[in-house]
């Protein structure tokens, strides 16, 4: 197989998250349709899938499940190559080569992965935000400790704000939108979502988990993340 290094490391990134939510063990399953990934973060509170289309790739082949332990170091290796790199398994071991060198990465034995696909959940409402947007309202939370996040439905458009010390409020442009839906996430949110790009499709539903969506040429990434519940509700 070949594709770009860049193309495959930055995918890799979106889907391993950041932060609390990052994972360290990774399941890649190369179907015929793509790279395919379905995971969870350690903490259980996001779930992960998407595919790196067969058609990013300038040669492929569905080779099957390779399993990752440390997979941040994993995509630090695949961010050490320029230009193109092929990959091949063989045994025990993930090869990846490039113009002028070249790493064999030991894999993990895919029986100690039990992930399963996200569940399908019938949402009420959607709508579109920019990763600008998105990044934008992150930065306005993130002037807070521990604060979290509130989504509001109103007409034609929907509220982002926060709680803590500095609350602030974001408008979202949303033709169509009904008034009254509310739900409320922690920063699993951020760090789950926090390297997606383009325009975010964010499906929602009161005491439901936030879907996220991003599709772009090369893949689609869908992230699911858990509502924020207080210690009092628990």
């Amino acid at each position: 197989m070949e594709i770009s290094a860049k193309i495959i490391t930055k995918f890799l990134r979106k889907i391993a998250m950041d932060d609390k939510q990052s994972l360290t063990d990774c399941l890649l399953d190369f179907t015929k349709d793509g790279l395919q990934v379905n995971t969870i973060s350690t903490t259980n509170l996001v779930g992960v899938s998407g595919t790196l289309f067969a058609s990013a790739f300038k040669s492929y082949d569905s080779i099957g499940k390779v399993g990752f332990s440390d997979f941040s170091k994993v995509i630090r290796v695949f961010d050490r190559f320029g230009g193109d790199v092929t990959m091949k398994k063989e045994g025990n071991l993930f090869n990846i080569k490039g113009d002028n060198k070249n790493v064999s990465v030991e894999l993990m034995d895919e029986k100690f992965f039990d992930y399963k696909p996200l569940p399908s959940i019938d949402y009420d409402l959607s709508f579109t935000i920019k990763d600008t947007e998105l990044a934008d309202i992150f930065k306005d939370v993130k002037m807070n400790s521990d604060a979290t996040m509130i989504i509001s439905t109103m007409t034609d458009k929907v509220m982002f704000s926060n709680t803590g010390k500095y609350k602030f409020e974001t408008f979202i442009k949303a033709p169509a939108m009904i008034e009254g839906t509310r739900a409320e996430f922690g920063a699993s949110l951020i760090d789950a979502t926090i390297r997606l790009e383009g325009d975010l499709l964010m499906q929602i539903k009161a005491d439901f988990p936030l879907f996220v969506t991003e599709k772009s040429d090369v893949n689609i990434i869908n992230v699911m993340c858990a509502p924020f519940v207080s210690k009092d509700e628990k």
